[in-house]
């Protein structure tokens, strides 16, 4: 018997550190219990990047079959007798139905919202399927919505989300708008804050970057390309590039000291963060700024962030890495998800909401660089301690749920 993890999100460093606490995490909690990792439609090399390297811990990848894809979504839209012959008919699905039934319990992966504004069919597809095989089964460390009704698919999505959450044994959300947004659908949950937070890894910089790094006070700054965002894809790149460009241009007016730009998105070819900051960077052309590669993995990262006069983050996990080692930061928030964790813990007040039309004028946007430079200048550090005693709490729920213990 084993506990199977499944919907674990790939090709993001954020992602990654969640991944790797969380697992850490379990297997210390249940010592002798092995885990396995399901991962469906997903390249073998970029799983590898996420492996922790236990012995108790198995990455699990299946190549989905042509019906599989159909049953992904066809399935959810056009009703139960006919997901039940699609899951007969795909060899992929049959497999994971075996793994769901075999398992002493499904986990769902911490990360984003597949359950809400990104609508992943897929990730509903899996839960649904969990649900389906009568596996005791937990959603954990997720955050959910904003569920859209405009168009049938939507409103499809959003029954069989609502189900599923209903139906999972143990949900936890790790933001405060998802919480609300639970409360108001009749969901019980637990709040808990970002899995990343279940550790503070700490490794020695390569040669290089601490070389780099002990030239004096430093600044991690992670912009956003934005317009992959539900709410800013009419955004083109040169628009978000010279945004952030001006951004850089306020921390370099503020600092003698460098400034490091950390890529979490990998994999992604032209389309990763480490091309879009490069196009940052030279707009600027400041040689006080640095551009890591985008292989610089979750651990190095929030070694690097540790030793930061501050953080400047578009991306939820610079945030959450900033928190974590308890420096100043300033986040710029284009999801609920950074500013519903920001509400958790009090932080509000460090945070730029892009989402409040900062985008609609020019006059919008100087309005907006110039809150920006007031925070900047009014950085004080944070205490890491309220996140994690937060995610402790209901990581020690979702032990006595997998272990049949009183809640």
């Amino acid at each position: 018997m084993s506990i199977l993890v499944v919907n674990q999100p790939l090709r993001n460093h954020g992602d990654e550190a969640a991944h790797r606490a969380f697992i850490h995490a379990l297997r210390k909690a249940l010592p002798g219990k092995a885990i396995k990792l399901l991962f469906v439609a997903e390249k073998p090399e970029e799983v590898a990047a996420f492996d922790v390297r236990d012995p108790m811990v198995e990455y699990i990848c299946l190549t989905p079959d042509r019906m599989f894809y159909k049953a992904v979504k066809g399935s959810m839209l056009y009703g139960l007798p006919c997901k039940k012959l699609i899951w007969k008919m795909s060899s992929t699905a049959r497999e994971m139905m075996r793994e769901f039934s075999a398992a002493e319990a499904v986990v769902c992966a911490p990360g984003g919202t597949c359950l809400g504004v990104q609508q992943s069919w897929r990730h509903l597809m899996i839960m649904y399927m969990a649900v389906r095989s009568r596996a005791k089964t937990a959603y954990w460390g997720r955050s959910i919505g904003p569920f859209p009704t405009e168009n049938r698919n939507q409103r499809v999505f959003r029954r069989y989300a609502v189900e599923c959450l209903k139906s999972f044994g143990f949900v936890s959300l790790r933001d405060r708008f998802s919480m609300e947004l639970a409360g108001q659908m009749g969901v019980s949950a637990v709040e808990v804050t970002d899995s990343a937070f279940l550790e503070k890894p700490e490794i020695p910089l390569p040669e290089y970057i601490a070389r780099l790094a002990a030239g004096g006070p430093y600044t991690v700054f992670v912009p956003n390309v934005l317009n992959t965002m539900a709410g800013f894809r009419q955004l083109g790149e040169e628009r978000t590039a010279g945004f952030f460009s001006e951004v850089l241009r306020i921390i370099l007016s503020r600092t003698e000291g460098r400034v490091f730009m950390l890529p979490q998105l990998f994999c992604a070819g032209d389309k990763g963060d480490e091309t879009f900051f490069r196009r940052i960077a030279g707009a600027v052309a400041d040689g006080r700024v640095t551009v890591l590669g985008e292989d610089c993995s979750s651990d190095l990262q929030q070694s690097l962030v540790a030793g930061a006069d501050c953080v400047v983050g578009a991306r939820y996990h610079s945030v959450v890495f900033a928190i974590n080692s308890g420096r100043p930061f300033v986040a710029f928030s284009y999801e609920h998800k950074i500013s519903g964790l920001l509400r958790i813990l009090g932080l509000e007040d460090r945070m730029i909401d892009l989402q409040a039309g900062i985008f609609d004028s020019p006059e919008s946007e100087k309005a907006a660089l110039a809150a920006f430079g007031e925070k900047l200048a009014a950085l004080s550090p944070c205490s890491r301690e309220p996140a994690a005693e937060k995610v402790r709490e209901g990581f020690s729920k979702l032990i006595k749920f997998l272990t049949d213990e009183k809640l």
